[in-house]
């Protein structure tokens, strides 16, 4: 260990070993709702009149969809349980939701990737990915994704995986009742195909299909129209509003944002955007309007937004002063499969870490994950469990609970020159449900990872 502890400004290279936004909204139990009560208030809106970006919260009879994970019981099918998502309590009156919104409640609907034909009148459009930008425990932040359902009537749906099919992620939207304002989400995989609806439990929300077995676009329209009603609510406002588009490349943030990039402001008002590098980054360039700006500052405002023909966008790059320290891609074969099961970091031989320093918030690991010839890319988040130092590249033993390892997690040492950073990589139905496969179906995958550091690296 070396004597002196070095404050690192780090940019992190990985060495591919590839083997085979809103605050809470309370309001009032009595009198005009959106006068009496604090902003922002949710009010219900047509379902035909859902605008890509903007906010929503949605509810059921059980309550409102919540972004975290829960298991659902289903003794009548082939599997015990499957994985769903929460439902959270809330109490409307009239047209008003008049208890608290919390961020993991509120949903944003972005353009869907739907391909499947439709048919019997169903399976219409692009459909919508459901984001949400705070997720709950063990939950993420790729879209609301169904997943296998194993030969079961109940598929298991998460934030955690980017689908590689596109219609695993988009649920299409049908009105059921245009009086009352209600509509029914699904899942459409195109006629005699694998087909669900978005249906709500008192414990959670899963996927719900007619059968254990491909289903008719004519079954599917049957099990939409029965389907637990949804009503959708969205902030209110008395002032016209207008959306900028506001993104970032990798390595850093553009604040504020959203999981669509809408950021919605009231007419003729101004709006800051600020940019923060990741630790060992610095703001590269950015593009106001299709514009670059002139040696860019790390802030930029728009004054007296008039319309929603603005954006905004901006790059990092690495800090030429930051050390580069590589990182092991660490793969593990399990009964299902070889799963990327954590990353190791390495300080150098110099260098030494103190296991008190660390913690699972310090990291943000991402992945990109493609076949072999640059075709089907997968992106999205991985869930990190718990980081420790150890003195060799090794893991100790995984926390998660199944599989795990066969003597579980050993003791982890006080200090050490590698940082190992291990995943949650199994899934409450089994299987890797919560990403991380190396293969997509018979083909290995080039795996692609990148480590954000979230704070000084003490060494």
């Amino acid at each position: 260990m070396s004597k002196t502890r070095k404050r690192f400004i780090v940019v992190l290279m990985a060495i591919a070993l590839l083997i085979p936004m809103l605050s809470a909204g309370m309001s009032v139990a009595s009198g005009n709702v959106a006068e009496e009560a604090s902003y922002p208030v949710w009010r219900q809106v047509d379902p035909r009149d859902i605008v890509i970006g903007k906010s929503y919260v949605i509810v059921s009879e059980h309550g409102a969809l919540t972004n975290a994970s829960v298991v659902i019981p289903t003794p009548t099918d082939i599997l015990a349980s499957v994985a769903g998502k929460a439902v959270t309590p809330v109490t409307v009156e009239g047209e008003w939701i008049t208890s608290e919104v919390t961020p993991d409640m509120v949903w944003q609907f972005d353009r869907g990737g739907n391909t499947a034909a439709a048919n019997a009148g169903v399976g219409v459009g692009n459909g919508f990915y459901l984001r949400n930008a705070a997720p709950g425990d063990g939950a993420g932040l790729s879209p609301l994704r169904r997943e296998p359902s194993n030969n079961a009537a109940n598929a298991p749906i998460n934030t955690i995986n980017a689908a590689v099919n596109v219609n695993n992620q988009s649920l299409l939207l049908h009105t059921l009742d245009a009086e009352e304002r209600t509509a029914a989400l699904y899942y459409w995989g195109g006629n005699n195909a694998w087909n669900f609806v978005l249906t709500s439990t008192p414990v959670g929300f899963v996927a719900l299909s007619p059968r254990a077995a491909s289903t008719t676009g004519a079954m599917m329209l049957e099990a939409i129209l029965n389907a637990p009603p949804l009503r959708f609510y969205e902030i209110y406002t008395p002032y016209p509003q207008h959306f900028i588009m506001a993104t970032s490349g990798a390595n850093g943030r553009i604040s504020p944002s959203s999981p669509t990039g809408h950021v919605w402001v009231n007419e003729g008002e101004d709006i800051t955007f600020t940019f923060t590098p990741s630790i060992g980054f610095q703001v590269n360039a950015v593009r106001v309007n299709g514009e670059y700006i002139d040696n860019p500052d790390d802030t930029y405002t728009f004054t007296n937004v008039a319309d929603s023909e603005n954006s905004i966008h901006v790059t990092f790059v690495a800090d030429e002063k930051a050390p580069i320290f590589p990182f092991i891609v660490f793969n593990d074969y399990f009964a299902t499969g070889e799963l990327t099961t954590a990353v190791i970091i390495d300080l150098g031989e110099d260098n030494s870490v103190y296991l008190a320093d660390l913690d699972a918030d310090m990291f943000t690991v991402t992945t990109r994950n493609t076949n072999w010839n640059g075709t089907n890319p997968v992106d999205g988040s991985r869930i990190v469990a718990r980081v420790y130092a150890n003195t060799e590249p090794e893991l100790l033993g995984y926390i998660t609970p199944a599989p795990g390892s066969p003597d579980l997690v050993t003791d982890t040492p006080a200090s050490g020159r590698f940082i190992i950073i291990e995943f949650l990589f199994w899934g409450p139905g089994g299987g890797d449900a919560l990403g991380g496969s190396t293969r997509n179906g018979a083909i290995s995958l080039r795996l692609n990872y990148n480590i954000t550091l979230n704070r000084e690296l003490l060494c």
